[in-house]
């Protein structure tokens, strides 16, 4: 880990602000495969109902570990980039994101 990550957490300086603000360190983000095995390829054989439990929870920590709506999104997208990439269908990704998005749309929670 650089100085700049902290357990599952990216500090990200604002050098207009003079803030610092946090996003979820997803450490395969940009790589072409998985450098640290944390996700399992959809393949595998565990049923599906436990993939989805484990996309939902990372989810959440992403959420939680995350100071701006800009930077939560792009974690997001890093996410779901890694997901793609072990084969996860993109049907079942937005599927997703949807319930996840619209609940947390419901709980009000903003930036």
């Amino acid at each position: 880990d650089s100085n700049e990550n902290f357990l599952e957490t990216k500090l990200v300086p604002d050098k207009m602000t003079g803030l610092v603000h946090f996003k979820h360190w997803n450490k395969n983000a940009n790589l072409n495969e998985q450098e640290y095995y944390k996700g399992k390829h959809f393949y595998n054989a565990s049923p599906v109902h436990q993939k989805v439990g484990a996309i939902k929870g990372t989810l959440i920590r992403i959420d939680r570990n995350t100071s701006t709506l800009s930077l939560f999104y792009e974690a997001l997208q890093e996410k779901c980039n890694e997901l793609h990439s072990l084969k996860y269908p993109t049907k079942l990704l937005n599927n997703i994101m949807y319930h996840f998005l619209q609940s947390r749309q419901n709980t009000k929670k903003y930036f």
